[in-house]
This record gives structure tokens, C-alpha cells and sequence, in this order.
């Protein structure tokens, strides 16, 4: 939010976000799937805002490089936050390093970070929000097995039992070749919206709130599935990374 200097200190002013990540959530149970959904969407519109950022008139070339559960957080009114926004690089620099495995594309992992690499993340994540399982091993042999896992209908099955549609969307997130994927995260966005208009009632970012106060999600009838704007208010809070939320 700011940038300043006192008594020869540099300090960042971050918002502090009052609510949980979406790990956390995961971790509290089964998420509904028109939860899951929610959380796709928003994120797909804060990439689609990071990837078309313009300096001096001229594409800025932004990619965000650690998109995943962790730094997705979800506030009090159901509003997903993009945070840690400190390792981002720019398209194609070959000094970019950071990340997470099990989330980076193979792109990134060479050094040559692209737009479609925070999609390739952002499948991988939805995966993990919708099974609570990883799509594949936090090693460079896992993700080097993954095209092959990727034409097996075990591969997605997990993932469209919980979230009917989801699958062939986080499919093609995950290819190896980033032109296979997604061309733009608006893209990603209109596919997961489809998705989401074919998923029971009560889609809306609201009701992920039950969980930040439940430590065990309550049943929900399915024609009053919830999504993160029923989240119940939390007192607990986090700030993000170098100052830079985008939802």
C-alpha cells in the first residue's frame, strides 16, 4: 500500500488481511465446489490484472512465480487476496529462481518464467483445493512424469468427483507445453466460470466463512452449496508480501 523511509529505515506498508489461506481451509475440510470455483475465478481475474499491468505505456511483463495455496488468502468477506508477490519476475528472465515446487511449471524450473507458468500453478492449486491431494510429487521426477499421468483418467477423476467439470480445466492448466495451455488467465477464467454455472445453487463468493470459525465444515444441503462469502468474520490476520495485494 505504501513506501517510506524513517531514521534511515526503508518500511513497507502491507494491507493486513483478516481471514485465512486457502491452505488453512483445505486443512479444515472438504471445501464445497462452488467454493472451489470461487477461488478459481478470482484468481483468475488478479492474474489476468498482474499479466496485463502497463509501464510507460509498454506491457510490464509481470508474472507472479509462487501462485499456491499458501498465498491465497481469503478475508472476511469472502474476498480472495493474491499475496507474496516478492519473488515475482519478469516474462523470460532467465535469472528468475523462485518458486515452489510442486506448483512450478517447467518453464519456470528452467529459469524462463511466462504468463502461462502462474496458470500452470493455479491448476496445480486447484487440484489441491478440490482433492486436498497434490496432482503430482514435490520433485523434479514428479513433474517430469506428469505429461505421462496427465492422459490417465485416474489423473482427473479425483478432481471431477468433487468438482464435476473441473478436471479437463486443470488438465490443460498442467500441460508441459505452455502453448497447450490457457493462451491468457481471462481465458482460464471464462472456462472456470462455465464450470461454476453448471455447479449447484449458492454460487457467490460467500461461504467459505463457516471454516475460518468451524474447525470441521457443517453439512450443506446441495441447493445451498456454499462459496467464500458466508465466511463468518475471523480475528486473525496476514499481511502480504512487498506490499502487493491484487484480488
Amino acid at each position: 500500500l505504501g513506501l517510506g523511509e524513517a531514521d534511515g529505515h526503508w518500511y513497507v506498508v502491507m494491507e493486513l488481511v483478516r481471514g485465512q489461506s486457502t491452505a488453512q481451509l483445505v486443512r479444515a475440510g472438504d471445501l464445497a465446489p462452488a467454493l472451489v470455483l470461487d477461488v478459481g475465478c478470482q484468481v483468475a481475474a488478479g492474474l489476468a490484472h498482474i499479466h496485463g499491468l502497463v509501464v510507460d505505456d509498454r506491457p510490464a511483463g509481470l508474472v507472479h512465480c509462487d501462485i499456491k495455496p499458501e498465498n491465497l488468502l481469503v478475508d472476511e468477506y469472502g474476498i480472495v487476496k493474491i499475496a507474496d508477490l516478492g519473488i515475482a519476475a519478469l516474462a523470460g528472465d532467465r535469472t528468475a529462481t523462485g518458486g515452489t515446487l510442486g506448483y512450478m511449471a517447467p518453464e519456470q524450473l528452467d529459469g524462463n518464467p511466462e504468463p502461462r507458468s502462474d496458470l500452470f500453478a493455479l491448476g496445480a492449486t486447484l487440484y489441491v483445493l478440490a482433492t486436498r491431494q497434490r496432482p503430482f510429487e514435490r520433485s523434479l521426477r514428479g513433474l517430469l512424469e506428469l505429461e505421462r499421468r496427465l492422459g490417465e483418467p485416474a489423473f482427473t477423476a479425483p478432481v471431477d468427483a468433487r468438482v464435476p467439470g473441473l478436471g479437463e480445466v486443470v488438465r490443460r492448466c498442467l500441460r508441459a507445453d505452455p502453448a497447450a495451455r490457457f493462451a491468457h488467465a481471462r481465458d482460464l477464467g471464462l472456462a472456470l466460470a462455465q464450470v461454476r454455472g453448471r455447479t449447484p445453487a449458492g454460487a457467490s463468493p460467500a461461504a467459505a466463512s463457516a471454516l475460518l470459525r468451524a474447525p470441521v465444515p457443517r453439512p450443506v444441503a446441495a441447493d445451498s452449496a456454499p462459496t467464500l462469502a458466508d465466511l463468518p468474520r475471523s480475528s486473525s490476520g496476514r499481511s502480504a508480501s512487498a506490499g502487493n495485494l491484487i484480488r
